[in-house]
């Protein structure tokens, strides 16, 4: 059996009614789908969460793919991977475009 506590965090909660997907990845971490609500993320053995993405629209049984998954992709090169840094939320944020009464 497998638990993912957010210890220390009691602001980050995930539930998935109906569906979801957990998957060990080569490199010791979880990687976890949170389907009903589209969430993708991926974290450490210690709970560190390492990436997350998030679908408004949901998502269905996503799943990680390596880059040689199938011989087309194997015939790339592989891509080379960057680090994201996310802004600080303090001082990032989107302007309204439209106008609401």
């Amino acid at each position: 059996m497998w638990v993912y506590e957010t210890k220390g965090y009691a602001n980050i909660k995930f539930f998935s009614k109906t569906m979801g997907t957990q998957r060990r990845l080569p490199n010791g971490n979880t990687y976890i789908a949170e389907d009903n609500k589209g969430r993708l993320f991926q974290v450490k053995p210690d709970g560190e969460i390492v990436w997350e993405f998030v679908n408004r629209g949901g998502t269905t049984r996503p799943a990680p793919i390596p880059y040689d998954f199938t011989p087309q992709l194997r015939a790339l090169p592989t891509p080379e991977e960057l680090a994201v840094t996310p802004p600080n939320n303090l001082e990032w944020h989107l302007e309204p475009d439209v106008r609401r009464k």
